[in-house]
């Protein structure tokens, strides 16, 4: 598909190709049919044995690039294949959205921003998905409404995310420092680097511990930091931490925001394998003025919500193409977000004495 959005509308039904297709490439390809978009040709260096009806199998990604009608690709190749392919993409006159992270390193990052620019109608987008978690997004939705509903704002986060790793931990592609760049920071703890800019705004100071504190790998397993910037209204001092561990033998996600009027917590995240949280996410509102009264100290009454039907896939990728439809920017998980968390993931990296 060539030429300006503004000038040749989007179909409804938009036609799809997947550089990428391996477990979570085709997650996106059923999501898409599910929402009624086709996905006309897959690419995969590894091969390709279960295409979806009616998905050509092209010989290489250059050649699915040129597939005849084509509207828009997911990317969800090797992190260290993200650049070339979203740049590629992009001056071949598609939309694009790529998996995370956002290639291996700022400069891929960067590089893809820079694509970006040079095509300002094809729509960019990154999948930053945890953002379309439910718990997230009423958390997200109370934080915004905070000063009518009396929480006030964010002054502080606390956020933990981590995983076992598995028996075949050390053999999988994300233990490749050639393919993917980093380790658990990287793979995982890009969704809590994301989460933490979108909530507490931009960081101007980092100090942070990045280590192999189990695995045999080259990457870390653990990465620990404690920022601190001056909140969403960059007027106001707000402080967060961070977690990201391979080693987190019991699998858990918890968001924690401190804000002036009481405290929202998001723990669990919903997932294929249901570890993190039992299969729920739970969002916990406290207030301030109760935690305060002598009677409560400490221990204020609760609002408890949970969640137990993971929607995010499905409200991803319908932003992504509702923006592709309108002719307008993605609504999230921008080029420029995707440069903001590798700018502070290698920040990160620096502090923990492994700069990349």
């Amino acid at each position: 598909m060539s030429g300006s959005v503004a000038d040749e509308a989007a179909p409804a039904t938009l036609r799809f190709g997947c550089i990428g297709f391996g477990r979570v490439g085709r997650k996106r390809a059923g999501v898409l049919r599910g929402l009624g978009h086709r996905v006309a040709a897959v690419f995969d260096p590894a091969g390709v044995d279960d295409p979806p009806a009616g998905a050509a199998v092209a010989a290489s990604r250059d050649a699915l690039l040129a597939t005849p009608g084509l509207d828009a690709v997911v990317v969800a190749a090797f992190p260290v294949a993200a650049a070339d392919a979203v740049s590629a993409a992009l001056d071949a006159g598609l939309h694009v959205f790529c998996e995370k992270p956002p290639g291996r390193t700022l400069a891929d990052a960067e590089a893809m921003a820079a694509a970006s620019s040079r095509h300002p109608d094809r729509v960019l987008q990154f999948g930053f998905n945890h953002r379309h978690h439910p718990a997230l997004r009423a958390a997200r939705r109370l934080v915004d409404d905070g000063a009518a509903n009396g929480l006030g704002r964010v002054i502080s986060a606390r956020g933990v995310y981590g995983k076992a790793g598995g028996r075949d931990f050390e053999a999988q592609w994300r233990s490749d420092p050639a393919l993917a760049g980093g380790g658990i920071l990287t793979d995982q703890g890009i969704h809590l680097v994301d989460l933490l800019l979108w909530f507490c705004g931009p960081f101007h100071s980092v100090k942070a511990h990045v280590v192999n504190a189990y695995w045999g790998i080259e990457q870390e397993d653990n990465a620990a930091a404690i920022l601190v910037g001056d909140g969403p209204d960059g007027r106001s001092p707000c402080f967060a931490t961070l977690h990201s561990s391979a080693t987190q033998w019991q699998h858990r996600f918890e968001l924690e925001l401190g804000m002036t009027g009481g405290s929202v917590r998001v723990d669990g995240i919903l997932s294929s394998t249901g570890s993190y949280g039992g299969g729920t996410e739970t969002l916990t509102v406290a207030r301030t003025e109760d935690a305060l009264r002598p009677a409560s100290l400490g221990r204020p009454r609760a609002e408890v919500v949970s969640f137990d039907r993971d929607d995010s896939w499905e409200r991803e990728m319908r932003s992504f193409c509702a923006a592709v439809r309108a002719g307008c920017p993605a609504a999230a998980g921008t080029s420029r977000d995707a440069v903001a968390a590798m700018v502070l993931l290698e920040w990160i990296y620096r502090e923990g004495g492994r700069g990349r």
